[in-house]
């Protein structure tokens, strides 16, 4: 697939995980998840539903001074617990990057990932 732009040819680079935006969430897989989790909280069963919820790591930082993050696919509450989930396929799962934020937000947030 080809895209011009300022008149000039192009390619478009494909998606890294060849994943398909739906309905602006990143994936078909998310947009069923947020569906899910938003029928949960209609009939009470979770509450306080957000979505890309962003965790900062303020102690740590790149050489550049750049702060550290993660951003959260969905945070709820569901029986007195904080829940954070993030929708995983089994290669973004296993992504070196994820992993390093999964193990800091159990060290600074004392928060296990759900991944679905």
């Amino acid at each position: 697939m080809y895209h011009i732009i300022d008149m000039t040819i192009s390619r478009i680079k494909p998606r890294k995980y060849r994943n398909c935006p739906t309905q602006g969430y990143d994936s078909k897989k998310e947009h069923k998840r947020a569906v899910d989790l938003k029928l949960l909280e209609r009939v009470g069963q979770i509450s306080d539903l957000k979505e890309q919820v962003k965790f900062h790591f303020h102690t740590l930082a790149y050489a550049s001074g750049r702060k550290i993050f993660y951003v959260a696919d969905f945070t709820y509450t569901e029986d007195h617990h904080y829940i954070v989930e993030d929708v995983k396929s089994p290669i973004t799962a296993n992504n070196p990057a994820y992993k390093i934020k999964k193990a800091l937000m159990k060290y600074f947030h004392n928060i296990d990932i759900i991944e679905t």
